[in-house]
């Protein structure tokens, strides 16, 4: 069965006599004066955003801040800084994952989760092996909490730290010089 031109996949129609404005017809990329949420648009569009204009002030890092210590330093901070992205620094050297040494950490990023740390950032022994058991660890972190994690190493590690975050082992990584 054919159907009439212009619907299905296959019709010849044709266009109306308002070619090219229709539902399907051209739109604009640019934004003009005229459109709402370019500016001159509609009332509450344009201007200074409601919520300021200056970014929050994460002492130098990048989108968070790193907090030394454990829940009762990052449930401070937490007070302080209720809308900011906090990150717990862990100093770890577990050479396996599931050993139980690293479930004691698992342990630990519960309780830094519960006191409301979004993240944490493991630190441990310089050397490859030890980044790679970061990553290994970082990737458990990852999957059994709902904590982001950061992996530190030195700027000779770029390789694997890359790996890393393509694997889905870390969410960010922190290179030190």
């Amino acid at each position: 069965m054919r159907l009439p031109g212009g619907r299905g996949s296959r019709g010849g129609g044709r266009r109306g006599k308002n070619e090219g404005t229709g539902r399907h017809g051209r739109t604009s990329l640019v934004g003009g004066a005229g459109q709402p949420g370019y500016g001159g648009g509609q009332a509450g569009y344009g201007g200074q955003p409601r919520y300021g204009t200056g970014q929050p002030d994460y002492d130098g890092q990048p989108g968070y801040r790193e907090v030394q210590g454990g829940p009762v330093a990052v449930s401070a901070l937490r007070a302080a800084h209720p809308d900011e992205a906090l990150v717990a620094v862990l100093g770890t050297d577990t050479d396996d994952p599931w050993s139980p040494a690293a479930d004691k950490v698992l342990d630990r990023c519960f309780a830094l989760a519960e006191a409301g740390a979004n993240g944490v950032r493991l630190e441990g022994r310089p050397g490859r092996p030890a980044l790679l058991d970061r990553l290994a660890l970082a990737e458990r972190i990852r999957r059994q909490t709902k904590l982001f994690t950061v992996v530190g190493a030195a700027a000779g590690h770029i390789d694997d730290l890359v790996d890393g975050i393509v694997a889905g082992r870390a969410d960010l990584v922190a290179i030190s010089d």
